[in-house]
């Protein structure tokens, strides 16, 4: 739950940056980049770090895209008996789903 967490709160974050911005840092309404949500102070570096470290899979932020069925981060979390497919959307939710099931 930890991991689920962390990654719901790390989505948080861009959609509360999205809330208050219609553009990222330089006039871009896509971000692609994690180092660049870093550098511009959005994510922090420790929220960079998980990412890495669970090889978490960024599929962009996108200002002008916010919506139930736009994924931001995914990753498969396997220290669990049944390994779970964590997905956070660009509305902010986050899901939880058995791997095995969601093939």
């Amino acid at each position: 739950m930890r991991v689920y967490s962390r990654l719901h709160q790390t989505c948080g974050k861009l959609r509360h940056y999205a809330d208050e911005h219609s553009t990222f840092p330089g006039g871009a309404p896509t971000n692609g980049s994690i180092d660049t949500l870093v550098v511009s102070g959005i994510l922090s570096a420790d929220d960079e770090a998980f990412l890495r470290d669970h090889q978490v899979e960024y599929h962009g932020f996108d200002l002008s895209r916010i919506a139930a069925d736009v994924p931001v981060f995914e990753m498969v979390f396997t220290n669990t008996k049944i390994p779970r497919h964590i997905i956070s959307y660009s509305d902010g939710h986050t899901i939880m789903l058995d791997l095995e099931t969601n093939l």
